[in-house]
């Protein structure tokens, strides 16, 4: 194997030209590819590159040359930036995959996301207010899909290869007189995922990296597909053309295993809709599993999350696991995400009696609902009040493979899958076996924290501005970081919070006071990420530094210094008056209507 290389402007084969737009690890390969008298454009690189790629084929075809078509290989803003610009600039469509279509038009669409856009776009476009986010993309009016199985646009000689994972709509194309193929991210000529690699910006071939990657399993799927066609030119969308790298291609499939397995259910979602065997939880999620119990002992989770123990089928031992109680019909039921789950063989075995409950534990009967009567409280679970759209249609299509607003049918056909249980107590299943389960039912007022626990906490929070006020006097860089750890701590939580769409459940007060604290916590962590540079207030500085410092930096230090001071404590008060809110049962949160009540909110 050898590696061709690909300057700007520079061949890569016979007729196609490569142009690298960007930064260092970040560039992005745009291909200008001749076709008779007339050529096209691959991809077009990061936005505001659209003058470089205007100049690159006026020095290969001309002054006033303008291409035949314009191809994308998927529309993520490093292949599509500056595709909009240069269409309107030629006249031109741009030509995308049908699927790739509704992305173009911006913003992140449910069931196409990857783990960049939950874990960081996503919570970031929640604390944007709307009226800084545009309105629609500019791509979107002048895109255009083709047909993914027949010849692209303007290259009669080549064809079109189908191959999803990195996007639902990504292509490669592939020219079968020489065997040439330009990849896209479908599969690189550098190792996204290994540090090493890009470190050393080794040449090798690799799969597309992971934390931007819709669906790893297709994207493996893709590259084994595409390894059929033994390409002897391999000119991706990032790194330098590579030529004889046919075997390693056949090998990067079984390479490509599932990369962080420990972060699967929060960097990326494990599929339960599919029918098979019994999916176990992420290991990760089995921890924060001992987390939920206790947060929801103290009252401090949702109050229609109940905690369930159940003895172990095999051992005996007392069994823990947080549930979502749903109310139907003013019935309480718990439903089964994950179908036929460990809690739910535990249950089976145990003839249904368990314990239940939050801060009071109550003995319970769970009794299994038939198949039949599962949907109407499948859709009750899915639809309970206090969630947002976003979290409601990512759940259904995760877990029952359905949109968010799903048909009877639907339902029906998944409902045999899924175990849901009816929760009596004893006294109920003698009497009335179809009454409801005053233990598990909805509270009317939403849980705040014990009285005595919740005071301790609140007055811990009011001393938290002089106390950073201490530390940052006494202990010099040490203060910074300690202050700075705390707000990074509060930072992490709210940014938490803002993702699982908590603020759409708060009113207008509590929400605000949220997304200042976000601010305040993230510019004292922003100003105390200096440890090297000590406060020049401190007695520490004086007593180590006797010489006056420079005007500069002694008025760049300072500045840093009062910055944090005053993020520090703001982020306190903030913070403290948000927990004193959610003291105040119900005067944080929105009551939306339905059966369960209000949803109640950890602050």
């Amino acid at each position: 194997m050898t590696a061709a290389h690909s300057s700007p402007t520079a061949p890569v084969a016979t007729g196609i030209h490569c142009l690298r737009t960007g930064w260092w690890r970040l560039a992005s390969n745009v291909y200008l590819v001749e076709s008779g008298s007339s050529w096209v454009l691959v991809d077009a690189g990061w936005p505001g590159q659209a003058g470089v790629i205007r100049a690159a084929a006026e020095s290969l075809f001309g002054r006033g040359t303008r291409p035949a078509a314009i191809l994308l290989t998927h529309v993520h803003p490093d292949h599509s930036g500056a595709a909009a610009e240069l269409a309107r600039w030629w006249h031109l469509p741009v030509h995308v995959h049908p699927a790739e279509v509704p992305q173009a038009a911006g913003g992140i669409v449910p069931g196409f996301e990857n783990p960049l856009d939950r874990v960081l776009v996503a919570p970031v476009l929640r604390l944007l207010p709307r009226r800084l986010l545009p309105a629609r993309d500019p791509l979107a009016d002048i895109v255009r899909g083709l047909d993914p199985d027949g010849c692209p646009p303007g290259l009669p000689d080549w064809r079109c290869v189908p191959a999803p994972g990195h996007t639902p709509g990504s292509l490669a194309f592939f020219r079968p007189a020489d065997r040439v193929m330009l990849t896209g991210d479908a599969v690189l000529t550098i190792d996204p995922n290994s540090v090493g690699d890009l470190l050393r910006d080794r040449p090798a071939l690799g799969g597309p990296p992971w934390i931007s990657t819709w669906n790893w399993a297709r994207a493996r799927e893709s590259v084994a597909r595409l390894a059929e066609l033994e390409p002897a030119v391999i000119a991706a969308g990032h790194g330098r053309a590579m030529t004889g790298s046919a075997p390693e291609l056949r090998a990067l499939a079984p390479r490509m295993h599932r990369p962080l397995r420990a972060s699967e259910g929060f960097f990326r979602g494990v599929d339960y809709a599919a029918p098979g065997p019994y999916r176990r939880p992420p290991a990760a999620y089995l921890r924060l599993q001992r987390l939920a119990h206790v947060l929801t002992r103290i009252g401090w989770s949702p109050g229609y999350v109940v905690n369930l123990e159940v003895p172990g089928r095999r051992t005996g031992v007392l069994r823990r696991t947080t549930l979502v109680c749903t109310v139907y019909e003013g019935r309480s039921h718990l439903v089964a995400l994950a179908g036929d789950s460990d809690w739910v063989r535990n249950v089976r075995a145990a003839g249904g009696s368990v314990v239940i409950g939050r801060r009071e534990r109550r003995p319970a009967m769970l009794v299994e609902v038939p198949p039949q009567d599962r949907p109407p409280i499948i859709r009750a679970y899915s639809h309970r009040p206090g969630r947002s759209t976003t979290a409601a249609a990512r759940e259904a299509r995760t877990y029952f493979g359905f949109g968010t607003h799903p048909s009877e049918a639907q339902v029906r056909t998944a409902a045999d899958r899924y175990p849901v249980f009816l929760i009596q107590e004893p006294n109920a299943a003698a009497g009335d076996p179809s009454g409801p389960s005053p233990a598990t039912s909805q509270p009317s007022t939403p849980a705040a924290p014990a009285g005595r626990l919740g005071t301790v906490l609140l007055a811990a929070s009011a001393a938290g501005a002089p106390l950073s006020l201490l530390a940052l006097r006494h202990l010099g860089r040490w203060g910074r970081v300690l202050v700075a750890s705390g707000c990074a701590v509060l930072l992490v939580r709210d940014t938490t919070m803002v993702a699982s769409g908590t603020p759409r459940r708060l009113r207008p007060l509590p929400r605000a006071l949220l997304v200042a604290e976000v601010a305040t916590s993230a510019t004292a962590v922003a100003t105390g990420v200096w440890p090297w540079q000590q406060d020049p207030s401190t007695t520490a500085h004086r007593r180590h530094n006797r010489g006056p410092a420079p005007h500069r930096r002694h008025t760049r230090e300072q500045t840093a210094a009062a910055l944090l001071r005053a993020a520090a404590c703001a982020t306190m008060a903030i913070h403290t008056t948000r927990f004193a809110i959610y003291l105040s049962p119900g005067s944080g949160r929105r009551s939306p209507s339905g059966p369960e009540g209000p949803s109640p909110v950890a602050p």
